[in-house]
């Protein structure tokens, strides 16, 4: 193979990695903002009767879950991203 066509595929990867990245990013924090709003429609859902408490307690704890482990990965991939540019 000849290096200089593994040069521009190098750079489209980290553009794309940078996108991504910035995807995942923007993602979690939209389920940062967006996090009371389920909190609230899962407390509605208790009260009508549709959930148990441990069906609540287990949906509460996965959308505070959720947000944050969708922030750490955009950020490892953020700082994956710096790394490729810097190496």
């Amino acid at each position: 193979m000849n290096p200089a066509t593994l040069v521009p595929t190098q750079f489209a990867m980290q553009e794309l990695l940078g996108l991504v990245a910035l995807a995942t990013m923007l993602v979690g924090m939209w389920l940062n903002w967006q996090r009371h709003r389920h909190i609230e429609q899962i407390e509605e859902d208790v009260k009508n009767g549709k959930l148990t408490g441990e069906q609540a307690w287990r949906r509460s704890r996965f959308v505070h879950r959720r947000a944050t482990v969708v922030v750490c990965l955009g950020m490892a991939l953020v700082l994956a991203f710096l790394i490729g540019l810097r190496g």
